[in-house]
C-alpha cells in the first residue's frame, strides 16, 4: 500500500513538471517589447485652413465618419476659373456652329437669288428665239425663200447665261466645302481645349473632396493638432488616429542575434503582468540599432538593441503601451 501511494505521488509529480515545461518559457530567451497601435496622421500636402473638426482626443471612431473639414482657397479660385473656362469654350463651340449656319444660309440665299435672276432672263432669251425662229419661218413660207440664219448673237447670250448660272452653282458647292472645313478645324480645336480644361476641372473636383477627410478604418481618436480657422502648412499634423486593437509589437534584439531572424518567422507573444498569449509573426527589421524605450529600460542602464516589428491579430486583449515578452516558436 505504501509503495502504491509512492509510485502515485511520483506520477503526479511528472504529470506536474510536463505541464509546467509545456506552457512556461523561461524569459531569458526572451525578448523585451511594448505593444504600440498604428497610427494615422491626417495631414495635406499643401497650405489648407481647417474649417471645422468633427472628434475630440479620445473618441471612438467608425469607418466613413468625417473627421475633418478643410479649405483651400486656390483651389476654390482654380474650380471657378476652370468651370469658367469651360462655359467660354462651350459658348465659343456654340458661335462657331451659329456662324457657320448663318454663312450657309446666306451663301445660299445670294446663290439661289442670283440664280433665279438668271433663269428668268434665260427663259426670257429662249421665248424670244423661239418667237423670232417662228416669225422667220412664216416670213419664209409667206415669201417663198430659205428661212435666215440663226441669231448667233442671241444664242452665245443664251450661253453666257447657262454658263454664268453653272458657276454660281460651282462657286456655291466649294464655298459650302471650304466653310464647313473652317467650321470642322474650328471645332476640334475647341473641343481639343475643352477635353483638357474638363480633365483639369475633374482633377481639381477630387482634390476638393479630398479636404473632407473621412476615417478608413475604425480606430480612436489621438491627438487633436490643428484649431478650427487655423491656417495649417503643407504636411502639418491635424489630427492622429489610432488603431482601435493594437496590431503592432515592437521588440528589441541584441544586434548579433539579429541574423538568425528574418521575416515571417512565428513567435508567441505574452503578456508580462497580466500571462495573455497570442500567436504573431516578425513583420521586418529595424534598419538601426536605438535605445530601449524608457518603459522597458529598467534601471539606470542604458540598453541598445535592434527594433524588431512583429504583427498580432486585431483580435486581441492587449493595451496599447504593454509590456510584453516575445518568444521564438
Amino acid at each position: 500500500m505504501r509503495k502504491f501511494g509512492f509510485y502515485l505521488i511520483w506520477l503526479s509529480l511528472a504529470v506536474g513538471l510536463t505541464l509546467v515545461s509545456f506552457y512556461y518559457k523561461p524569459t531569458t530567451g526572451a525578448m523585451m517589447a511594448e505593444v504600440r497601435s498604428n497610427v494615422t496622421t491626417i495631414s495635406y500636402e499643401k497650405p489648407i485652413r481647417v474649417k471645422n473638426i468633427h472628434v475630440v482626443p479620445g473618441q471612438e471612431i467608425k469607418k466613413g465618419d468625417l473627421l475633418v473639414e478643410l479649405i483651400q482657397s486656390k483651389i476654390d479660385l482654380d474650380l471657378q476659373q476652370k468651370t469658367n473656362d469651360i462655359q467660354s469654350i462651350q459658348l465659343e463651340l456654340e458661335a462657331n456652329q451659329s456662324e457657320y449656319q448663318g454663312k450657309i444660309n446666306l451663301l445660299n440665299l445670294e446663290t439661289e437669288g442670283k440664280v433665279s435672276r438668271l433663269q428668268s432672263e434665260l427663259l426670257e432669251e429662249k421665248t424670244a428665239l423661239g418667237i423670232e425662229n417662228e416669225q422667220k419661218k412664216k416670213f419664209s413660207e409667206v415669201l417663198n425663200i430659205p428661212e435666215s440664219g440663226v441669231d448667233t448673237v442671241r444664242l452665245l447670250k443664251l450661253k453666257s447665261l447657262e454658263n454664268e448660272i453653272k458657276q454660281l452653282q460651282i462657286f456655291q458647292s466649294k464655298e459650302t466645302i471650304q466653310m464647313r472645313a473652317r467650321k470642322i478645324n474650328r471645332e476640334q480645336l475647341l473641343n481639343s481645349q475643352l477635353d483638357i480644361l474638363e480633365q483639369e476641372l475633374k482633377v481639381l473636383q477630387n482634390e476638393s473632396v479630398s479636404l473632407n477627410k473621412y476615417a478608413d478604418s475604425g480606430g480612436v481618436i489621438g491627438n487633436v493638432f490643428a484649431e478650427k480657422d487655423e491656417l495649417i502648412p503643407p504636411y502639418g499634423k491635424i489630427l492622429s488616429v489610432y488603431e482601435l486593437n493594437p496590431t503592432l509589437i515592437v521588440a528589441y534584439l541584441n544586434e548579433r542575434e539579429v541574423q538568425k531572424i528574418t521575416p515571417g518567422t512565428p513567435v508567441l507573444v505574452e503578456s508580462q503582468s497580466r500571462g495573455i498569449k497570442i500567436q504573431g509573426s516578425i513583420k521586418e527589421l529595424g534598419s538601426r540599432v536605438t535605445k530601449y524605450p524608457e518603459t522597458l529600460n529598467n534601471g539606470s542602464l542604458l540598453r541598445y538593441g535592434q527594433e524588431i516589428f512583429i504583427t498580432i491579430p486585431p483580435e486581441n486583449d492587449f493595451l496599447n503601451g504593454e509590456k510584453v515578452l516575445v518568444y521564438f516558436e
